[in-house]
């Protein structure tokens, strides 16, 4: 036979090439494409691919344990396990994806502050569990892996925490694996005929295999030809799971040095494969038109001290973006030469966020208006959502003559609502006002995507108030604890009852077209409560 590896062996075979690196994302990314059906589908899949590839690296190297233990007469490929397989693999999930994210919670509220401290107990929490996982004799860098992806909500893609341990992996981490296993091969027989054949066949198994699985999804997502032969040739790209397979595969002696140096020339081939490829069909691919970001990918919280408390804010800024793994920027405007002061507003904002977990940066603006300053902040950070400070409804101020937060509002490329949050709350309440009209249905929408996020972490209460309850229930999430009331008709009235611990939740036209004495009705009976 072509590789006389044994059963273990061509699991670990196979294991190398389902396994793939979007080594051309970044390409499809700077085209504008990260968006198309079939790319989310490739970076979707590549994920599931490599978690399912490196638990078969798990399972076939505790088997090799098990294997080595029943032949005492054998040298052990890999250190004895202190835990059998049959407990060790549920204890290394248990820590990686409840007990770890838990702890990392807690730390990064009460102790972990600085980047510094979060940077360190990241990397000492993908050390821990690579530490359980070798107790288990499974391989330690799926013990890592687990628990990077156990962290994940903790540290949001775009921070800067994320970037700096970005840094420390690509610059120090990868190239040390890389180096590792170069001095593993000898360059004298890396290019012998025999391996170069098994090089191509290894190259074969990855354009044939994933091209399938691409032709299949295309099929029954109804794909064009082109978005499948991006979704192909960009799942192509094989590096850091195919060499850490094929390193571990070596140490176990279930794969010699030749298919070693023979999956090296496979990644070259396939890199270029997947770059040359990639580049081809994403001048063929359309763009997407242009779609609504999630509303806690970036947020801008306006920390003016309009009444709303720095703790509370924070904590329901943080309830919006920790769903959507998003930053949370506290931010102040002030007029030239005022920036001190802006300054000195921003940083307790800063402390109360980071106190809340979240890894975020204060900004600051000099411009002549709070209005021209926050839309150019809006436009600078690429915002999906901006909380702006806000007393409260006020008559007849509000009502006969308008305030900024009306004119931003209007402006604002981006959804925008007026907060006030004065203290925790244990019940939501959300006022739709009609849905008769276009807008006013998006209106309605964006609340309901801010309440579904609250409620993620904190499955509180909820009140709808709509005329509509088709509409509310296809868009409140989790029905548990939810209450529908239609007979009210949406109007601020039904909020004249609200307690001091409830959040009330009102699209913007429900204020703007109630009558004059509800207005002032409202304005008297809410002065008090959370706002949104």
């Amino acid at each position: 036979s072509l590789f006389d590896v044994g059963a273990l062996g061509a699991a670990l075979i196979g294991g190398m090439w389902a396994s793939n690196t979007l080594v051309a994302y970044p390409e499809v990314r700077a085209a504008g494409l990260q968006n198309n059906r079939a790319v989310s589908a490739a970076v979707s899949a590549g994920v599931v691919a490599d978690l399912l590839s490196l638990t078969v690296l798990a399972l076939v190297t505790s088997t090799a344990v098990i294997e080595s233990e029943a032949q005492p007469e054998a040298a052990p490929s890999v250190s004895d396990p202190t835990l059998p397989l049959w407990i060790a693999l549920p204890v290394l999930i248990a820590f990686t994806v409840w007990l770890l994210p838990k702890v990392a919670e807690w730390f990064f509220v009460s102790v972990g502050r600085s980047r510094m401290q979060r940077f360190t107990f990241a990397l000492a929490g993908m050390a821990a569990g690579a530490t359980v996982a070798l107790l288990g004799g499974i391989e330690g860098l799926i013990g890592a892996f687990l628990a990077g992806l156990g962290m994940n909500r903790l540290v949001p893609s775009q921070g800067a925490l994320m970037e700096r341990l970005d840094f420390v992996g690509n610059a120090i981490f990868v190239p040390a694996f890389i180096v590792s296993i170069g001095l593993n091969i000898d360059p004298a027989v890396l290019f012998d005929t025999e391996t170069l054949f098994i090089g191509l066949v290894f190259t074969g198994f990855v354009v044939v295999g994933k091209t399938t699985s691409a032709m299949i999804t295309g099929v029954i997502f109804k794909l064009s030809g082109d978005e499948v032969g991006l979704m192909s040739t960009l799942s192509f790209g094989q590096a850091a799971s195919t060499l850490a397979i094929a390193q571990v595969g070596l140490e176990l002696g279930m794969l010699d040095q030749q298919i070693v140096n023979a999956a090296v020339l496979a990644i070259v081939a396939t890199a270029l494969i997947t770059s040359y490829g990639t580049r081809f069909y994403i001048r063929r691919v359309p763009r997407p038109s242009a779609t609504r970001v999630p509303p806690g990918q970036s947020i801008l919280v306006d920390v003016r001290p309009n009444g709303s408390d720095l703790d509370a804010l924070m904590a329901f800024a943080a309830g919006i973006a920790r769903p959507d793994g998003g930053l949370v920027h506290p931010y102040a405007v002030s007029e030239p030469g005022a920036a001190a002061t802006a300054r000195e507003i921003v940083a307790p904002a800063v402390a109360a966020a980071r106190a809340r977990g979240l890894d975020t940066d204060g900004l600051t603006r000099v411009d002549e208006t709070f209005l021209s300053g926050t839309l150019n902040l809006v436009e600078e950070h690429e915002a999906s959502l901006l909380l702006l400070a806000w007393r409260g409804p006020s008559f007849p101020v509000d009502y006969l003559m308008g305030n900024d937060l009306d004119a931003l509002g209007e402006r604002c490329p981006v959804p925008a609502a007026a907060v006030r949050v004065l203290r925790p709350w244990n019940r939501i309440v959300v006022a739709t006002g009609r849905l008769d009209r276009e807008w006013y249905r998006e209106d309605a929408s964006l609340a309901f995507a801010l309440v579904r996020r609250l409620r993620r972490e904190n499955d509180m209460p909820l009140i709808v108030l709509t005329p509509d309850a088709a509409f509310a229930e296809t868009r409140v999430g989790d029905p548990d604890g939810v209450e529908i009331r239609t007979d009210l008709r949406g109007r601020v009235d039904a909020l004249l009852e609200m307690g001091p611990d409830d959040l009330a939740v009102i699209t913007a036209h429900v204020v703007q077209g109630a009558p004059p004495m509800t207005m002032w009705r409202a304005a008297r009976n809410l002065r008090d409560a959370n706002l949104v």
